[in-house]
């Protein structure tokens, strides 16, 4: 079988994630042929994609791959017998072990067509943006997931909530916690249509990669209270460069125990005070905002500028003991940031 090289590799990196970095488990740093498409299956990820190559089995991904990559003509010839496959370009030969498939692909769902259902047009922007926010504590696996229910992409690290809504909702009662790696993976892609069964989501995709994965076995925390608090405060940062001030704020901020830089945030009626640093160096800015009262507290500047790079409509503030809720809205999507006032420890969302 006659293959253009370079679109024969293209469409076995796309299926590059779904292959185990080390291969503990027999073939799952295999590409498996079967039923005229390429997959790779790692226990986490299954992908597969167009690959009509006329046989089936197993073959060492790594040299499959170098046997493309090296190939010294625009066209390979792949063929197979019942131990080997051959790819052959110019006066190369390369041949590599096949081996029959092991590796229990029965345990990933097949859909029928009616089983997939519609994404929301900007399903991958939404996810991107809750990935962003999950969490990477392992220890807190509920909290490392992109949650789906109706109409609402979720994700939250106890520190930040992000809340998307979509034109689609999801059928009612399924709810989805998606492993921030894997959605990370599939974001690679455009994402068209979803189907879920036997703990496992699989994805279609405009470039008619199928992506499954499994999903977490965990409880999302409830965000609605964080939400639906009573905001008592607005105020807006239109008329300051505060971007620009904890860009350089940040290169004298003292780290909290976690390592993260912090600075101290005063705002007194219009007048806004960024200061950072005590052990070496100190820093001092100000700049105005629309704001009436007084306020002072401490912030992670690094969540204080993914929330301003997303241009938001409105920004409020709800006290909560020696928290400060920060809530960014603007249409369809809602950001939520949780501060310390200055003198108290750093807080979670989860605690108040």
């Amino acid at each position: 079988m006659q293959f253009d090289r370079k679109e024969a590799t293209r469409k076995l990196q796309q299926i590059k994630p779904g292959l185990a970095k080390r291969e503990i488990v027999e073939q799952t740093g295999s590409y498996l042929f079967k039923h005229e498409r390429a997959s790779s299956y790692n226990d986490e990820i299954y992908m597969s994609a167009p690959f009509p190559v006329g046989f089936e089995g197993a073959v060492s991904a790594e040299k499959f791959s170098k046997a493309l990559e090296g190939a010294p003509t625009a066209t390979v010839d792949i063929t197979a017998d019942d131990e080997r496959v051959f790819i052959r370009s110019g006066e190369m030969v390369v041949e590599i072990k096949k081996a029959e498939i092991i590796l229990p692909l029965e345990n990933i769902p097949q859909h029928e067509p009616g089983d997939w259902v519609s994404l929301a047009p900007k399903f991958r922007e939404k996810a991107k943006l809750a990935t962003t926010v999950a969490s990477k504590n392992l220890g807190r696996p509920a909290l490392c997931g992109i949650h789906m229910r109706g109409d609402i992409i979720e994700a939250t690290d106890n520190y930040r909530i992000v809340q998307c809504r979509t034109d689609v909702s999801l059928p009612e009662g399924l709810d989805l916690l998606i492993p921030k790696n894997s959605m990370s993976h599939l974001l690679k892609f455009d994402p068209i249509a979803l189907a879920f069964a036997n703990g496992w989501v699989s994805f279609q995709t405009k470039q008619d990669v199928v992506f499954s994965c499994r999903v977490l076995d965990a409880a999302f925390p409830d965000t609605e209270p964080a939400f639906t608090r009573i905001y008592e405060s607005s105020i807006n940062f239109a008329s300051c460069n505060l971007t620009g001030i904890l860009d350089r704020a940040i290169w004298f901020a003292d780290d909290d125990f976690l390592g993260n830089p912090m600075v101290i945030i005063s705002v007194i009626d219009n007048l806004l005070i960024v200061e950072a640093g005590q052990k070496q160096a100190k820093f001092r800015e100000t700049c105005k905002v629309a704001f009436h009262g007084r306020l002072k507290f401490r912030a992670n500047p690094l969540y204080l500028k993914e929330a301003l790079a997303m241009n938001f409509d409105r920004a409020c503030l709800s006290k909560q003991g020696t928290s400060i809720y920060m809530k960014f809205e603007k249409k369809s999507v809602t950001y939520l940031v949780v501060f310390s006032n200055a003198d108290t420890n750093v807080p979670t969302i989860s605690n108040q």
